[in-house]
């Protein structure tokens, strides 16, 4: 067995059911069908290849091997779907496909391969050839395709079809025995010498939910022929391919996502040039997957960046057989631990495109292959007249959404390297045009109708028109109503005008929290200033320096936090700051008019300026108009429920901002708070 083989053999008995390695090639037959003579040609295919009459024993062996039967039989399901509609033979098709899949293959039993032909018109066919990943690769694809569609034709002329007599797979095994694979040792050592750590994605987490359904995900797009042209013209240019731009974009795509400059991820070598002499036309599995490591230097130029990809690939090239096992083995991450998460296969041409290229019948033939990798990301690269890029995925981590994407940046990507070389990997954009609107522009059309004509305190007042007597605000044993309080707050606010407060004048309120707090603040706003708060737990030199960067006004406190106000007052605030105290003066306050002050405030005049924590250097005064204020809370209808009004416990400092929310959205409402 090749080391890919034992691989997939260990994979298959670890996960039986998982579908891993299990190839289905989805074939659409536009022609009318001699079903004797094509089952005829498949079963020939199966005497020609040995490779396809393989079975696999491991039981009580210290290695496992591969047996080849002399002669088996090829499973086949004929099924006509004719009284079907196109939806019911469409579902039925996928239901088929998914069945299949999770049945698998008993790797003991030749062969590792069925037929499954569905018949849904009278000169329309679907067939499904299933086989395990472990008798043949991709290469092996188009010459049992090839070979079985012409012995057919034959066979349905009447002839007989001489073909050419095909090299055994057991060459190429016997070739790999011989091999030294130690060799290699060094190489890889210091290739991955450092790398301790599988480069993780930061994407959206998955919405998916496994019903029973696929958790298998493909999605794919084709780059223009004009965009073709250049990359290949630029490849041409430099002395490099296309499979090393796909490379390249992949790894900086890898890069931006996980936010690692060191990738590491896995691509698959067709093994088969300097093996055995007709390798290039043998049936098998030839295949084998080694990491490739990269370095994303930002400030690297492309084009140099580029030429080290390519000379990454010439000089790993004596070493593409080495044993995966091995080469993690010989690497620093710890036992166990894959180096890599996700895979890259790059094939010069597209199988479908391959085949309809030959003419005639072939026109009315579509193959599609769906396959299924054990990693959970892997990207399928096809050459031709449009570079077709696919990506595989493990829809438990990975979304659609988030897979659409990643599409377009890597065709972003790949776009920009032939149109702007001399960049570095720094200036290579990853989002597209259409992308970048979609985030600047139609995600930001967010706007909705609100009362902008109104400020803060209006909408506290409207809401005391509507529930005068319900329970407004409560502390500990104290509570009032939304009458009570709207009359407290503008007898506060009447005092305040007198005292010269307006629009815009910034006021600090440094009260404990009690109801005498609420009150403060609705007052503050009906007297038309901006209320600016003052924790008292703060430390003094914080609140000196507040007073006196706010340039307040004036100040409302309660006596017992007076001393810590005015302690560093005659050197830090400013002397004609007026204070008042809301426990110690209520007296005179209370004399005041009960009825709501005439509004002399705009919405965009200030409700309150909140300091920031001042963790990155010194604290700033955020400055909130009311307009602002009063979108905010709208959109918060959206959000929160509060239809029918309840109670809402408010636990945070007023020098946060969501105070706002726990206070005044819930006051408009008509909450008990």
């Amino acid at each position: 067995m090749s080391p890919t083989q034992q691989g997939m053999l260990f994979h298959s008995l670890y996960a039986q059911e998982s579908g891993v390695d299990i190839e289905q090639m989805l074939c659409a037959l536009d022609e009318e069908l001699d079903v004797d003579a094509f089952t005829e040609s498949w079963n020939r295919l199966l005497a020609r290849y040995s490779a396809l009459r393989a079975s696999f024993r491991w039981e009580g062996l210290n290695e496992p091997l591969q047996d080849v039967q002399g002669r088996v039989t090829l499973p086949i399901i004929i099924e006509d779907w004719r009284d079907l509609t196109g939806e019911q033979q469409q579902a039925r098709l996928e239901s088929y496909l998914r069945a299949d899949r999770k049945r698998g293959f008993d790797l003991r039993q030749a062969p590792l391969m069925r037929l499954a032909l569905f018949r849904l018109a009278k000169a329309d066919y679907r067939l499904v050839w299933t086989f395990h990943h472990i008798v043949a690769d991709g290469r092996s694809h188009f010459f049992i395709l090839k070979e079985v569609f012409a012995v057919y034709e034959a066979l349905s002329r009447g002839e007989e079809l001489k073909l050419p007599p095909s090299r055994p797979y057991g060459e190429f095994i016997a070739w790999l025995q011989r091999q030294d694979f130690s060799r290699g040792e060094t190489f890889w050592r210091n290739a991955l010498q450092g790398f301790t750590a599988a480069n993780t994605l930061s994407v959206p987490p998955t919405e998916f939910t496994d019903l029973g359904g696929d958790d298998r995900g493909e999605q794919e797009l084709c780059l223009s022929s004009s965009v073709t042209r250049a990359l290949s013209n630029f490849a041409q240019r430099h002395q490099i391919t296309l499979n090393t731009l796909v490379q390249g974009a992949w790894a900086i795509l890898l890069s931006r996502y996980s936010g690692d400059q060191d990738v590491v991820f896995g691509i698959v070598r067709a093994g088969r040039s300097g093996t055995v002499d007709g390798a290039e036309s043998m049936v098998g599995m030839f295949i084998n997957t080694v990491p490739l490591r990269f370095k994303v230097s930002p400030t690297e130029r492309l084009l140099d960046w580029l030429g080290g990809i390519r000379a990454s690939n010439v000089a790993l090239r004596p070493y593409e057989h080495t044993p995966l096992i091995k080469i993690q083995s010989w690497s620093d991450r710890p036992a166990g631990a894959p180096l890599f998460e996700s895979l890259l296969v790059f094939d010069r041409y597209y199988l479908n495109s391959a085949l309809r290229a030959q003419g005639g019948e072939w026109q009315a033939r579509s193959f599609r292959l769906i396959e299924k990798t054990i990693y959970p990301l892997t990207l399928y690269g096809y050459g031709g007249e449009e570079l077709r890029l696919k990506i595989a995925y493990d829809r438990r981590r990975f979304g659609d959404p988030t897979v659409a994407r990643m599409l377009g940046h890597l065709a972003t990507l790949l776009d920009n390297m032939s149109s702007t070389p001399e960049r570095t990997l720094a200036e290579l954009p990853l989002v597209s045009d259409r992308e970048c609107r979609e985030i600047l522009i139609e995600w930001n059309r967010t706007e909705a109708r609100y009362p902008d004509e109104l400020c803060l305190h209006q909408l506290f007042e409207a809401q005391v028109e509507r529930t005068p007597e319900a329970v407004a605000v409560v502390f500990e044993d104290q509570k009032l109503t939304y009458r009570e309080l709207n009359q407290k707050a503008n007898q506060l606010a009447h005092h305040l005008r007198q005292l010269g407060v307006g629009s815009d004048a910034r006021v600090a309120i440094c009260v404990e929290r009690s109801l005498q707090m609420i009150i403060g603040l609705l007052g503050i706003l009906k007297a038309g200033g901006a209320y600016v708060p003052l924790d008292p737990s703060y430390p003094k030199e914080r609140l000196a320096f507040m007073l006196d960067d706010a340039r307040v006004r004036l100040v409302l406190t309660q006596q017992r936090l007076l001393a810590k106000l005015i302690e560093d007052r005659e050197s830090r605030m400013d002397p004609h700051v007026q204070v008042v105290c809301l426990d110690t003066e209520w007296g005179k306050i209370a004399r005041e008019r009960a009825e709501n002050p005439q509004n002399q405030t705009k919405p965009e005049n200030l409700a309150y300026v909140i300091y920031t924590s001042g963790s990155t250097g010194r604290p700033k005064g955020v400055m909130v108009a009311h307009r602002n204020v009063v979108n905010f809370l709208t959109a918060m209808d959206v959000s929160i429920d509060h239809e029918p009004a309840g109670v809402w416990l408010a636990v945070t400092s007023i020098s946060f901002d969501i105070s706002v929310l726990e206070l005044f959205w819930t006051l408009a409402r008509g909450f008990q708070v």
